[in-house]
């Protein structure tokens, strides 16, 4: 390599560490605010901080008496979908994102509360349909988060589908698939109108 050839590498190098070093930082949450929820009569499921003072989770996981340490106050259900806000003063959002609908092996990403033992993130893909993914999951990651590659969420866990074992069917077998309750736009917009319906004007 010649002079003028190891200068010109040079000064490619230093463009390339420049523009690293100048690239903004990414405000982006490394993971979503999932909370373990302790339910009413004894049971546990997984919520998403969405907002300050909100979060989101499985109506089926309601009422929720607290969120981490927090108690809830409000419980809001869905009229018809297998979901529910949940008021938990005191808590604040990381700045979680609403993401798009995921196309069909999507890589996604799921957060909950294992057995309201351990919080665990799993990964898979978008199945064929809406509602439908690959990650594992266990009883109690129930209104965890589903988020896609980009960290943003697009949906709250629901249900296992039973895997059939050579003894039947387990719900703890691997790899299973599992179903989440999608959040489109008219989710969104639900959220966003109880949340300003049930939050005192200042």
């Amino acid at each position: 390599m010649n002079a003028a050839s190891r200068l010109i590498a040079s000064a490619s190098a230093l463009l390339v560490i420049t523009a690293c070093a100048i690239s903004p930082p990414s405000n982006r949450p490394d993971h979503p605010q999932v909370l373990l929820l302790m339910v009413e009569g004894g049971g546990f499921g997984s919520g998403v901080v969405i907002a300050d003072d909100w979060i989101v989770t499985c109506a089926h996981c309601t009422p929720v008496a607290f969120a981490g340490d927090l108690p809830a106050t409000h419980q809001i259900p869905h009229p018809f979908l297998d979901l529910a806000l949940v008021k938990v003063p005191g808590v604040k959002s990381n700045g979680l994102r609403f993401g798009s609908s995921p196309k069909l092996y999507d890589r996604l990403f799921a957060y909950g509360f294992h057995l309201a033992d351990h919080f665990l993130k799993t990964e898979g893909y978008q199945g064929g349909r809406p509602d439908l993914m690959s990650c594992p999951i266990i009883h109690g990651c129930s209104g965890g988060a589903v988020v896609d590659s980009r960290g943003d969420l697009v949906g709250i866990i629901a249900y296992v589908i039973y895997t059939g074992t050579a003894n039947g069917f387990d719900g703890y077998a691997l790899p299973h698939i599992s179903g989440y309750t999608p959040i489109g736009d008219t989710e969104r917009q639900w959220i966003a109108d109880q949340i300003e319906l049930n939050t005192p004007a200042k």
